[in-house]
């Protein structure tokens, strides 16, 4: 889950050298004389995106934590080989820019997550406006791609669920149950522990409204934190966290 606070934004890029920029003003480029040359952060170098090949995957969402009242963006992108990518608001603005160098420029890459910051909802709203946000990339191969995604304001209810509030349960018979929620594309659960660092995730259909905990998952006389996620089918999700302690 997001863990991040507002003075820290973490982007895991496999130890790679890499030059990254967010939001950032930049000033004018010469005139490109290859493909890895163009500035992918120029709204006005649309046009040479043309025949490019779409990304494996691209994704723009919220995180809103109902519990903690925070929410945090999250990117996912997926591609083969890349060497620079960027992502740009509704108004084509970059949002960010990465660049690799040395070997990581040679080899590419492939994946990308990251998730910002976790200052209240409303403050993440104002900063990523509804819309549509473009990915470009350009791979080691200098084929270019292009995709899309459409980021929603729109945030799923909190979950309502038991056992949250501190309560006992037989380790041997330990079930979630939760609320269901209108709209949802598919839920989440999470059942976590520090006293042996295990975690449980699970995900399933919308239909489902509980979970039983595996009792070989479960200790005696121990707590544990359980988090329930209505994730929407823009992939928006919200989180609700409690705890519940096992019996003997």
């Amino acid at each position: 889950m997001l863990k991040l606070r507002r003075h820290r934004n973490t982007i895991l890029l496999l130890a790679c050298a890499a030059v990254i920029s967010c939001g950032c003003d930049r000033q004018s480029e010469p005139a490109p004389t290859s493909a890895d040359q163009v500035s992918l952060a120029d709204p006005d170098a649309e046009a040479g995106l043309q025949g490019a090949i779409p990304f494996s995957a691209a994704q723009i969402f919220i995180e809103y934590n109902s519990t903690a009242n925070d929410a945090g963006i999250q990117v996912f992108l997926d591609a083969e080989d890349w060497k620079r990518v960027s992502i740009h608001d509704d108004s084509g603005k970059a949002i960010l820019d990465i660049d690799t160098g040395g070997g990581m420029r040679e080899l590419g890459l492939t994946e990308l997550r990251f998730e910002g910051a976790e200052p209240e909802p409303s403050e993440v709203l104002d900063a990523f406006p509804a819309g549509e946000y473009s990915f470009r990339g350009v791979t080691i191969e200098r084929q270019r791609m292009v995709s899309s995604a459409f980021l929603s304001h729109d945030l799923p209810d909190a979950p309502n669920f038991t056992p949250s509030q501190g309560e006992v349960v037989d380790p041997d018979d330990a079930v979630i149950e939760w609320d269901p929620i209108a709209g949802v594309d598919r839920y989440q659960v999470i059942v976590e522990t520090d006293a042996n660092h295990l975690s449980l995730e699970v995900s399933l259909a919308p239909s489902t409204t509980s979970l039983r905990v595996p009792p070989t998952f479960l200790v005696p006389n121990t707590e544990y934190k359980a988090e329930v996620l209505a994730i929407a089918p823009s992939g928006n999700r919200t989180i609700a966290e409690g705890t519940f302690v096992t019996g003997p």
